[in-house]
């Protein structure tokens, strides 16, 4: 495996950016959310944000944290549709309400309140965030899947319909 990330070859470019992303990069990875939640969070968002080099990355890391590979390409599922506990189908609910509307619905968050604090609601946002960032920086860049990850196809991602997005 080489040292250096495609990702960090083109953050390499503005290097204050990188700087500054790397505190927050580390954050969102690490605290308040469980490995499992982070992994299936970040799935979807590479989905719901057509990153196949997020998605390839993530595939195998989630794998690593106890998310079996049914499960992962399960994420690509309408989760209200899926075989997930409420919490996790809230999770990757909250994913596309952000995405949707940039907010999470009033059901999606009461849910998400039974388990979750303040400070890890903050926090799932800000992954959701910063995943969809480095996506649109991945995708704008045509950044190429690193050579020593396999490739995942990206699955067709379904959503549910009409979803109460007022908070």
């Amino acid at each position: 495996m080489p040292d250096t990330l495609n990702l960090t070859r083109i953050l390499a470019h503005h290097p204050e950016l990188a700087v500054a992303l790397y505190p927050l990069s580390t954050l969102v990875n690490a605290g308040l959310l469980s490995p499992r939640d982070r992994e299936l969070v970040t799935l979807r968002a590479a989905l719901r944000s057509r990153s196949g080099y997020l998605w390839s990355h993530h595939y195998e890391t989630a794998q690593t944290v106890g998310v079996t590979e049914a499960e992962v390409l399960r994420t690509a599922e309408d989760p209200s549709a899926v075989a997930w506990s409420p919490h996790e189908a809230a999770l990757i609910t909250s994913v596309d309400e952000v995405c949707d509307a940039s907010a999470i619905g009033t059901v999606t968050w009461k849910q998400l309140r039974r388990t979750y604090d303040d400070a890890q609601v903050l926090q799932l946002l800000a992954l959701i965030g910063t995943y969809r960032f480095l996506a649109t920086v991945l995708n704008t860049a045509g950044a190429a899947l690193d050579e020593w990850r396999p490739e995942r196809p990206l699955p067709t991602v379904t959503v549910a319909g009409e979803r109460d997005t007022t908070r």
